[in-house]
């Protein structure tokens, strides 16, 4: 017969409880849970019902063009390319070519 599970407001704890410094028997008190057995099927689908299944939303896909834009927020991005600019600008082409390959290791970062 499997013990008997506490009668502890489960819905608070699973939300804000840390585990990581409970004994492993306080834990599977805590969540309703046996040690052979694991957790019963009527508890599954309560916290499935309540919580959902566990699975990672898959958010917004970002396409290469948006990241490549993105890095231009950056305001070091925005000098370096100013500079280069202004260096092949000034016919300085060794100044440029070294400022272009700063920014291509702060754009690959």
């Amino acid at each position: 017969m499997p013990p008997k599970l506490s009668k502890i407001n489960t819905d608070y704890i699973l939300q804000k409880e840390t585990f990581h410094d409970k004994s492993v028997q306080s834990t599977i008190n805590i969540l309703k849970s046996n040690e052979e057995n694991g957790l019963t099927k009527q508890v599954i689908n309560e916290r499935l019902l309540k919580f959902g299944p566990n699975e990672i939303e898959s958010g917004k896909k970002i396409t290469v063009y948006e990241i490549f834009i993105n890095q231009f927020k950056s305001i070091l991005v925005f000098a370096l390319v100013l500079t280069t600019i202004i260096s092949l600008a000034m016919q300085e082409y060794l100044e440029a070519l070294i400022i272009f390959i700063n920014l291509l290791f702060v754009l690959l970062r």
